[in-house]
């Protein structure tokens, strides 16, 4: 008698909703707002506490381009053309913010700047909202 093969274990929705979320470094409220659901809805899938419908999963795969046999049976690759999605550093770029931060760090790069170095000023970026390629104005014992 041949040996049983196991099939390899699907990966459950919640799962690759997750991932999907983090592959495009989007939010579930904009996840909820292209599908035109309330943001609760989205966790609660990501809980697996319910499942969407075929119309909320074909609006997230026409705005990105998650291929539907992936999204649903967990087959085949994530999105339909995989040169055209973001990856893990261009994941941000899709928010103003994003693009802000994406065009500081390349700066960065250009003059070698060091990873920690480069994340530290994208950080105090964030907080304060000043550009690390922008001269400060004013002074720092707080005259103008």
């Amino acid at each position: 008698m041949p040996p049983k093969t196991r099939k390899p274990e699907l990966q459950p929705f919640s799962q690759r909703l997750r991932d999907v979320i983090v592959e495009l470094g989007v939010e579930q409220k904009e996840l909820a707002a292209i599908a035109e659901i309330q943001a609760p809805t989205v966790t609660a899938y990501l809980k697996a506490e319910s499942q969407p419908s075929m119309l909320v999963l074909s609006k997230w795969a026409e705005k990105y381009r998650i291929d539907m046999n992936w999204l649903v049976l967990g087959e085949g690759p994530m999105f339909r053309d995989e040169q055209e999605q973001p990856r893990n550093e261009d994941a941000g770029t899709k928010t103003e913010l994003g693009k802000e931060l994406a065009d500081i760090k390349a700066a960065l790069k250009s003059v070698e700047t060091s990873e920690e170095e480069i994340k530290q000023a994208l950080l105090d970026y964030i907080g304060g909202g000043r550009s690390p390629l922008k001269p400060a104005t004013g002074t720092d014992d707080g005259s103008r």
